[in-house]
């Protein structure tokens, strides 16, 4: 069963409400006219059909599916009830679970949308309604009012579906401005989603709107607005004619673009790349020496690059190729010795063609001048390739100093990683450097060999480098300190983490405004080391830095749950939500009111408390309907105790198809068709969740159940076998006697 989100993360900035959820507003309609706004969020309870106090006495039993049918209804009722009363909160927590119990009833996500817009929860309410949107998808306006919204929350697929509707309600009616705009966002989305298909038929719509624009309903405002700067929007336009191998029409994209502003270099690279797209390598070549004419140092990389895609593919043999691409560069190179782009991709056809001394010379001169990640990282290649572990070392140091940290050579450093041999190589170039009299090594390579220790995992080397990298880092320290301490818990190399943010907090590295991130980091890794009152000291530090920053007044709660003090934990988290728990003004307030009871959850559960812990999650998924933590989580609980079984079904199927490699995910749904007795799915369900390398106890466990159903008895005791050596190794007694047990009952005869 899935967990709350993981509190080690970063403290996430504050959200903002987008600027469509207005527009979403009066496209969905206010259902409340009749009932003043304003109410407080009142304490009354769900309505439930297990109430007690029901009579309840049906001739024939109902099946689950009726009796959800009629437990929405009277949700659905009840709401409407407190509708009247002007109790909005708790109407529309009924109306939400009315939709839970019953999601076929759509016309409830009306009532949802607009008591959320009431309650001045646009989010909440968007949330509903592109749900509403994706099941009932017959309003155009509010389609793509609510594809404008998941836009901008960076759902770019999830937005073009609703746009692809939209169009497809539409494709009858007259054209229009709206629809032109409409076709420009499917294609910008589907170009980036990689359908570039779509994306070209979707700009060849715009393309023809603008071209007769009496014919489509495009005023000036209209045109203003999709080429508010034409040349990037006949750029993109051209980009997806091209991926979608549309020369003729990406030609006269790129010329139009070219049109708006003028550049012939970069018109002529274009064309060369149509031309070579479509093999036609000799004009491919022609405009390519048009462009590179006039030297253009800002487009030069991707010229050479083509340059010699164009010269391989003319050539009738690599060391032809080779030889000519060379003769080529070193003409450009020789020209223009300022040029960059032209020694880079002089020394690349050096590395190539195996003349190493000439790329080392040039690659020297070239990061000297011209210092950039494309420099360093070819000099990493070449010397790796080389074994040249010392000069590896220094091109290391130089990047470092630029970038603090390893990632933007990842590509580069990552093989060092990977391979004990040179990174260990490496990191005795640096020690033998560090024992040397003199200049020996200096920070750039201190701070390099730290940080390719620690990505490593060679904490021993770690610990040798990190006072030198660190103490000379200047500027940099705080960043490189954040840096190295967040990968040491990642490592679990909690004690080593603490030291790096007590240096942190000591030293006041951080500025005030950010001070209290920096006990926020203390207080997880003092936490991680087991240090638990220390941790509570520094998590009330940062809460008190920051009083008003719910990520780190939850600190403390997790803290506590983390430690096995659940009662504390749940006061705790009690109080933060007492505090947060109506606070809807922003994005970070919501999802950390959302991970405590996601926490509080968790602690019933622990402690046998199913119908708290179902509550806490059924809170969740009143406003997050579509969080994939809390529908498996929920879910899992109810088929496990043999309630809502279809229910329960339902939203772990949802969950899966959100994360389908979550292996926690994968063992509920293949739980919940033991529940259902499909016996046979689930063991195929079992298997996958079981097919990694350290299959979860508990998975073994229901695998061995499923087995054992469709009569596999050998296969069962096999899986309980590694299910009991599962449970021995994570020290779980209760689970292990209870599959031992199953082992003993079916032994071999």
């Amino acid at each position: 069963m899935c967990g709350a989100a993981d509190p080690n993360g970063h403290p996430r900035d504050g959200g903002r409400v987008p600027a469509a959820l207005i527009l979403i507003a009066a496209g969905v309609g206010s259902l409340l006219a009749a009932y003043p706004a304003g109410a407080a969020e009142p304490a009354a309870p769900a309505f439930s059909l297990t109430d007690p106090t029901l009579p309840h006495d049906p001739v024939q039993p109902r099946s689950e599916e009726d009796q959800d049918r009629v437990e929405a209804a009277a949700q659905y009722a009840y709401g409407r009830l407190l509708l009247h009363r002007e109790q909005y909160a708790d109407a529309l927590r009924n109306f939400q679970r009315a939709y839970r119990a019953d999601p076929q009833a759509a016309s409830v996500l009306g009532e949802i949308v607009a008591v959320a817009f009431e309650l001045e929860r646009p989010a909440e309410a968007a949330r509903y309604a592109v749900i509403s949107a994706e099941r009932n998808p017959t309003d155009p306006v509010l389609l793509r009012r609510l594809a404008v919204y998941l836009t901008e929350q960076e759902q770019p697929a999830r937005a073009l579906r609703l746009y692809q509707r939209a169009a497809e309600l539409t494709a009858d009616d007259p054209p229009d401005a709206a629809m032109v705009i409409m076709h420009f966002e499917m294609g910008r989305l589907s170009f980036l989603t990689d359908d570039y298909e779509l994306a070209a038929n979707s700009f060849a719509f715009v393309r023809r709107a603008l071209n007769e624009p009496r014919k489509f309903g495009v005023d000036q405002a209209t045109r203003k607005l999709l080429l508010r700067r034409p040349e990037i929007s006949w750029t993109l336009m051209a980009e997806a004619f091209l991926k979608a191998d549309r020369a003729a029409e990406a030609t006269e994209m790129f010329t139009q673009a070219d049109a708006a502003r003028p550049d012939a270099a970069r018109l002529a690279l274009q064309l060369a790349r149509v031309a070579a797209q479509q093999q036609n390598y000799k004009e491919a070549l022609d405009r390519l020496d048009a462009c590179l004419a006039v030297r253009p140092r800002k487009i030069g990389g991707e010229a050479y690059a083509l340059l010699a895609e164009c010269v391989r593919a003319t050539s009738a043999s690599p060391e032809e190729a080779a030889a000519r691409l060379i003769q080529r560069l070193e003409e450009f190179q020789a020209a223009d010795p300022q040029d960059a782009h032209a020694g880079y991709a002089l020394a690349d056809a050096y590395r190539a063609a195996d003349r190493g001394e000439k790329a080392e010379k040039l690659l020297a001169d070239l990061v000297r001048r011209a210092p950039t990640v494309e420099g360093y990282a070819a000099q990493i290649e070449l010397y790796r390739a080389e074994s040249a572990w010392d000069k590896l070392l220094q091109a290391l140091g130089a990047a470092v100093v630029e970038t603090v940290t390893l990632a933007p050579l990842s590509e580069s450093v990552q093989p060092l990683v990977d391979d004990d041999a040179p990174r260990r190589a490496v990191l005795e170039a640096a020690r033998a450097r560090a024992a040397q009299d003199g200049p020996g090594i200096d920070r750039g390579m201190a701070q390099a060999a730290m940080l390719l220790a620690l990505a490593g995992g060679d904490f021993e080397r770690f610990d040798q480098f990190y006072p030198l990298a660190t103490a000379a880092a200047g500027a940099d320290r705080a960043e490189l300190l954040i840096q190295c301490g967040v990968e040491l818990l990642l490592a679990e190399q909690s004690d080593r983490a603490v030291q790096v943010f007590q240096t942190l907090v000591d030293e006041n590295l951080l500025p005030e405004a950010n001070a209290a991130a920096g006990y926020y980091y203390l207080a997880g890794a003092l936490e991680m080391a087991g240090r638990t009152d220390e941790a509570l000291q520094a998590a009330d530090k940062a809460a008190e830095l920051a009083p008003d920053t719910p990520r780190f007044a939850s600190r403390t709660g997790w803290i506590q749950y983390h430690a096995g003090r659940p009662d504390d934990a749940e006061q705790t988290y009690l109080k933060f939500l007492e505090k947060y728990g109506r606070d809807h003004r922003s994005d970070e307030v919501r999802d950390a009111v959302r991970e405590a009871r996601l926490v509080l959850s968790n602690i019933c559960v622990q402690q046998a408390r199913m119908a708290d812990a179902e509550e806490w999650l059924e809170q969740v998924l009143d406003e997050f309907p579509e969080d994939v933590g809390a529908l498996n989580d929920l879910g899992y609980l109810w088929v496990d105790q043999g309630q809502h079984l279809q229910r329960g079904l339902r939203m772990i199927q949802q969950a899966v198809a959100q994360q389908p490699d979550n292996e926690a995910y994968r063992d509920s749904l293949g739980w919940a068709y033991y529940r259902l007795e499909r016996w046979e799915e689930a063991v195929q369900q079992l298997q996958q969740a079981a097919a990694g390398e350290e299959p979860d106890g508990v998975i073994l466990d229901h695998l061995g159940d499923a087995l054992l159903a469709t009569g596999d008895t050998a296969g069962a005791r096999d899986a309980w076998r590694r299910a009991v050596r599962k449970f021995r190794e994570d020290n779980e007694p209760q689970r292990l006697e209870t599959t031992r047990a199953k082992l003993q009952q079916h032994r071999r005869e």
